[in-house]
């Protein structure tokens, strides 16, 4: 069968953390303390509406917890365990006769119930007993399921259907997920999520997965991609981790690259014994939440509509390199990146690095966070700061996003009355075909196809999305439906069409009011040129090993200068004319020792600076727009 479509809601973020965590607060009410601050402290970073939070132990058994998220508009997501005794489960169907209880059976005394009073799945009443001990939990608004120790069987035991506990060992989990998926499915239709630790072969039509408990380290999380990418070589979908893994997370480096890892899962959940939200871990960890969240919200058109796709076709959200690529022999034991929602190529980082190597397939690749064009069929060395994760996005994408309608811009905050539904578009390698569902009826198909230096997206539909993220691409002209559009010196405003070549990453295109069935775009030169290269280099403390001043400004890690005093560095660039500048980008090899602070000044004679820039807290990697 084909994995479950979950619902839209359920592709969000989810906060939440395991029984630990609301059981540490002591006291009878202070777990809905805590519940009330968690909320609180949300919204004061802008996310007064988180989608889900996981209750495991307190906030799940007990009404007002279920009163609190309500007022957020936040489902409550809780926990399971496969055991009931035979007494608890005849309370709950009501009658004490042995052959309607679904109990594993002692086989010595089948009137006995076999150890570790595990539910017998496989029984015609389990259904019933999994409906009935909800009940009450679905009627406070209960609304998703951990699906958790779906391998516990007792080995000596018979099950109704008369196999014993080892002839059940891999049945049981089918068993499991499926009796908890009719009787969720049969009370909510598919407005619900569930996932399951265990599974075999056929359990993706019943329930989503997720990657078990792993260790809180850079171990774990690589742990947790492989196991990713290994199950949903398998057939499977619908997947997440426990965002710093289930321990007491190491530090925030590691916290902060697990993080990036869940922003491109299918799921992108929380969870875990210790304090996972992000304030827990500085500044750097904090922000890099804030931009990933809204990167996800951008994402959920996409992601969701992979999610329809994989629920049509069985073709995964998440694909390991060998799956996308089947003919790339460099790529078929590719363990550090991966393919998601099949537009995106993702490097997770996995260790302390702040580069890493990439190797891209065949085609024009164009980075996600800077719109730099990287020719395919290579291997790169390319930044990874802590801050990001590196991403590609693949030539001949059409990925619909939701984006603020003030910036028009991917990760930044969107306000619920000024969203904005748009497409990021990239020039395709000749021509590319992807289908866009809106739902799980309506499908729109874009094609993309290129022709000299011009290439046209267009669409088998009315397509409704009002402004177009042109990545990597300088414009020279742009039509809609064969009539030009206005070149602007400025952001498109809301009652404006025409389009604005942002000088670093991308041509922003805002369409007239009807809705279009393709657009043509012509290139231009390039997006940007690295004015400091080549140029006359004065620097003061800083320190070089076989490298030119001027190696300074290559932007290559191999030629790094190590700064030896930190309050008195400094270094110049002499531009050799006047050049207008719209960004300068300063990077930091090693961020276990970088410049916080720093200052980003201009002059025209190389006597009078003025300051344009004061970068605090750095993060180890710094653009500044001028």
């Amino acid at each position: 069968g084909k994995p479950i479509l979950p619902p839209k809601w359920a592709l969000r973020y989810w906060a939440g953390g395991a029984y630990q965590v609301w059981d540490e607060k002591s006291g009878p009410e202070n777990y809905l303390e805590a519940l009330e601050e968690t909320l609180r402290k949300y919204a004061e970073i802008g996310m007064p509406d988180i989608a889900a939070l996981g209750g495991e132990g307190k906030p799940m058994n007990n009404e007002p917890a279920y009163e609190i998220l309500k007022k957020t508009g936040t489902k409550m997501i809780g926990w399971n365990h496969p055991s009931l005794f035979m007494s608890e489960m005849a309370q709950l169907l009501g009658t004490d006769e042995l052959r309607e209880i679904p109990y594993f059976m002692d086989p010595d005394d089948r009137t006995k119930q076999a150890g570790r009073e595990v539910i017998d799945f496989a029984h015609p009443n389990a259904v019933k007993v999994v409906s009935a001990f909800f009940r009450k939990l679905w009627d406070w608004g209960l609304k998703g399921c951990m699906v958790d120790y779906g391998e516990i069987l007792p080995v000596k035991s018979l099950s109704s259907n008369g196999m014993t506990g080892d002839e059940m060992h891999n049945g049981v989990s089918y068993w499991y997920n499926k009796a908890y998926h009719d009787a969720w499915y049969g009370e909510m239709g598919d407005d619900c999520i569930l996932f399951s630790r265990s599974g075999c072969a056929g359990c993706q039509k019943w329930v989503g997965n997720f990657g078990g408990d792993q260790v809180s380290s850079f171990e774990g999380l690589n742990q947790a991609i492989n196991g990713m990418l290994n199950l949903t070589s398998c057939g499977f979908s619908v997947w997440g981790t426990d965002i710093g893994g289930y321990g007491a997370t190491e530090n925030s480096e590691i916290y902060t690259r697990w993080l990036q890892f869940g922003t491109f899962s299918p799921y992108m959940r929380l969870h875990g014994q210790g304090e996972q939200d992000p304030w827990h871990w500085g500044d750097v960890a904090a922000n890099t939440f804030v931009s990933h969240y809204w990167l996800r919200e951008n994402l959920l058109n996409k992601i969701y509509s992979s999610a329809i796709i994989a629920n049509k076709t069985g073709s995964p959200v998440s694909k390991s390199m060998a799956l996308s690529f089947p003919g790339n022999s460099k790529l078929l034991n590719s363990e550090s990146e991966y393919m998601f929602c099949d537009d995106l190529l993702v490097c997770p980082i996995t260790d302390y690095l702040y580069h890493t190597k990439v190797t891209l397939p065949k085609g024009n690749w164009f980075d996600l966070w800077t719109g730099r064009l990287y020719k395919g069929g290579s291997e790169y060395d390319v930044d990874a700061p802590l801050n990001l994760t590196p991403v590609f996005i693949r030539s001949g994408s059409v990925i619909p996003v939701t984006v603020s309608g003030k910036t028009l811009s991917l990760t930044d905050k969107i306000e619920s009355d000024s969203a904005v539904e748009a497409l990021v578009v990239t020039a395709p390698n000749g021509k590319r075909r992807e289908e866009y569902w809106s739902d799980k009826n309506t499908r729109t198909v874009y094609t993309s196809s290129a022709d000299g230096n011009t290439f046209t997206v267009s669409a088998d539909r009315a397509s409704k999305e009002k402004v177009i993220l042109a990545y990597g691409i300088n414009a020279s002209e742009v039509k809609v439906d064969g009539k030009a559009l206005e070149k602007l010196d400025h952001m498109p405003e809301s009652d404006e069409s025409g389009y604005y070549v942002d000088s670093y990453t991308k041509t922003v295109i805002r369409v007239p009011a009807s809705d279009w069935n393709s657009i043509s775009i012509t290139l231009g030169g390039l997006l940007s040129k690295n004015l400091a290269e080549n140029k006359k280099i004065t620097t003061h403390s800083f320190r070089a090993s076989d490298t030119k001043p001027e190696n300074i400004v290559d932007g290559k890690k191999d030629t790094q200068w190590t700064v030896t005093k930190l309050d008195e560095a400094f270094f110049s660039v002499d531009l050799g004319k006047e050049e207008t500048i719209d960004r300068v980008e300063v990077k930091w090899v090693n961020n276990s020792g970088y410049g916080k602070n720093y200052t980003v000044s201009v002059s025209k004679d190389g006597d009078e600076w003025q300051e344009v820039s004061a970068v605090t807290d750095s993060d180890g990697m710094g653009y500044t727009a001028l």
